[in-house]
């Protein structure tokens, strides 16, 4: 599989010539359209000329619909995308559609590994509540119900993002494979799914990472958070250096090998990076620090501009390590 960020000139001409292989794709704009059988559309501004995502399998890619719902495999990966607008109210709305979720889930007979989570107005207020944490009470609701859990009846979470976006429906995208996935956690930082309630009635459901054998591994969306409490607050060159200690600590051999994973990764195995910005005049300032620490030519990344899921966030970082 290879990450391709495209503009909108060359997007054309590259979807006829990968139509067959094109395994998961995202245009990122000001459009609060739904998506279609070919674009998942998120409402998230992009920063430079840049727009498209588009997942590239080595053959050609099996499109089937299950459960109403338009799936796309790749060996043993699968892709699925899911949306509604929430006027019956985010936290229902993220119920719901994560009830979808693990009806496919478990209609495939896969597992989680990685999911995008696209939600409009994310620090916006209503009824007294932060959208971000109505949509976290949805979720977990969802999963305590029934999504995966392991022999001691713990959920199991796959590695995630949660971002803003414009507005216009909730968007979900969904990876899946048939092979047995790893999750992974981070030293540095707590347990997403154990944040005390001073980040919401429900904390976020995700992992810090997973990891596939012979596919990769996948980076959820990474901040400036140690324990559970954001540092560098105002400061966004300082929050970009911690995020990438996270992301080093995360991939590094000592940590990966508690999950009896041998593999010797450093930021530079990263294929493909997504850097969401919360303030597009700090982009540069941002991106210049982000190239720095890489420190290699041609790096693979794409700059968007939107709310991250806490107000003193100024950046989220996320990446892919494929193997293949």
């Amino acid at each position: 599989m290879k990450v391709y960020f495209l503009t909108g000139e060359e997007y054309p001409s590259f979807f006829d010539e990968h139509k067959e292989n094109i395994f998961r794709a995202v245009h990122f704009s000001h459009s609060f359209d739904n998506s279609d059988s070919v674009l998942g559309r998120a409402s998230i501004v992009p920063i430079g000329e840049k727009s498209y995502e588009i997942w590239v399998s080595e053959d050609p890619v099996k499109k089937f619909v299950r459960n109403n719902t338009l799936v796309y495999q790749s060996g043993n990966l699968l892709y699925a995308r899911f949306e509604s607008d929430d006027s019956a109210g985010l936290e229902d709305t993220a119920y719901n559609l994560y009830l979808r979720v693990f009806e496919l889930r478990d209609s495939l007979n896969a597992n989680l590994v990685r999911i995008w989570n696209y939600v409009p107005n994310i620090l916006d207020e209503s009824d007294n509540l932060e959208r971000y944490r109505q949509f976290n009470v949805g979720r977990r609701k969802a999963w305590d119900e029934v999504g995966p859990k392991n022999n001691n009846n713990n959920i199991v979470t796959p590695s995630a993002s949660g971002i803003g976006a414009l507005g216009g429906a909730l968007k979900i995208g969904v990876l899946l494979s048939t092979h047995k996935p790893i999750h992974i956690q981070n030293e540095r930082q707590t347990n997403a799914y154990e944040y005390s309630q001073k980040y919401g009635p429900k904390p976020p459901t995700f992992s810090r990472a997973t990891y596939v054998e012979g596919v990769g591994l996948f980076i959820s969306g990474t901040a400036s958070i140690v324990g559970e409490d954001t540092l560098h607050v105002g400061n966004p060159i300082e929050q970009t250096q911690e995020t990438m200690n996270n992301i080093e600590t995360l991939i590094s051999l000592e940590n990966l090998s508690k999950y009896n994973i041998s593999k010797e990764y450093s930021l530079k195995s990263i294929t493909d990076w997504r850097l969401y910005i919360k303030h597009i005049h700090q982009a540069k300032i941002i991106e210049d620090k982000f190239l720095d620490i890489i420190d290699k030519d041609d790096v693979n990344h794409i700059l968007l501009h939107d709310d991250i899921c806490r107000k003193d966030l100024l950046v989220e970082i996320e990446g892919v390590i494929f193997e293949q």
